[in-house]
């Protein structure tokens, strides 16, 4: 599929999506998600079952503020519908043929779920990796190590945002702490991205191989997700001055996709990615929306 690059001096990699004053963007996102019960409601089993035992169709959004009138669902939800209709579960809205890619949640809590993409699921989720990736400061002139589990893990396929954007990429995967320095100091990669407790490790590691991280690597931003840490200041700022690199904290789950938020050059917070997900805050008792 062409992918349309912007200049390298651009600020956004879809300048007129991520500059959509507020009411345009609700107009957008209101247009995507009576679309989205639509589809759900004609395709899908579960949300067909659903929707009628509440006693709505998708015609009765009228708002965003309407979704409160549809019924909710949890991770209990999905697991449920996975071992009541194996493996794939009912609130699929297309068929088996039609999916392309699976990851896993971890099951610390219970068993594993599964999140199914189509194509064009698959697609986007990666637009959206570039996006970020682009936000930060990555170019086709960089070179991208991407140190993320490969092995269902739904942070795995974002290299692919990386290759799309026209870095060099390496995928390196979870290897030992040595060899990822090996192809860091043989390859040279600019930018990297792994877990804020493994970026502490791989740095002091460095250090007793007698490397110093600032110096003799070429790493100058990094990418960290997958715990806590990135959006702590005083931790990212002992990550940059152990590295002598940016750091950046991005947010994803297997639900939705690999990264569906993630820091800008500001660091203040985290940006999510309106076009594909709608942010409610609910309180957990009543599960009404609370205002922030």
């Amino acid at each position: 599929m062409p992918i349309n690059r912007p200049s390298p001096d651009s600020k956004y990699w879809e300048p007129e999506l991520e500059t959509l004053p507020r009411p345009k963007l609700e107009a957008l996102q209101l247009e995507l998600l009576q679309k989205h019960l639509a589809l759900a409601y004609a395709k899908s089993p579960y949300y067909k079952s659903s929707f009628d035992a509440a006693g709505v169709k998708p015609s009765d959004l009228k708002h965003l503020e309407d979704l409160r009138k549809f019924p909710f669902i949890d991770k209990k939800t999905e697991r449920d519908r996975q071992i009541a209709v194996p493996d794939l579960g009912d609130m699929l809205a297309v068929s088996e043929e039609d999916i392309v890619f699976v990851s896993a949640s971890s099951g610390s809590t219970g068993v594993p779920t599964l999140s199914p993409f189509s194509q064009k699921d698959f697609d986007d989720f990666q637009n959206v990796e570039s996006r970020q990736f682009w936000s930060i400061g990555m170019r086709p002139k960089d070179r991208y190590l991407h140190a993320l589990n490969f092995s269902l893990f739904v942070g795995g396929p974002d290299v692919i945002g990386a290759q799309n954007l026209g870095a060099l990429c390496i995928w390196g995967g979870t290897v030992p702490s040595d060899r990822l320095l090996y192809i860091m100091k043989q390859f040279k990669p600019t930018i990297t991205w792994t877990t804020p407790s493994y970026a502490w490790h791989l740095g002091e590691e460095a250090v007793k191989q007698g490397l110093d991280p600032r110096k003799d690597l070429f790493i100058r931003k990094i990418i960290v997700a997958g715990e806590p840490g990135g959006s702590i200041p005083a931790t990212r700022q002992a990550i940059e001055e152990l590295w002598g690199a940016d750091l950046y904290d991005y947010y994803g789950l297997s639900d939705i996709f690999g990264s569906c938020a993630g820091m800008c050059p500001e660091k203040h917070g985290l940006h999510l990615a309106e076009d594909n997900i709608l942010l409610e805050v609910l309180n957990p008792e009543t599960l009404e929306p609370v205002v922030c």
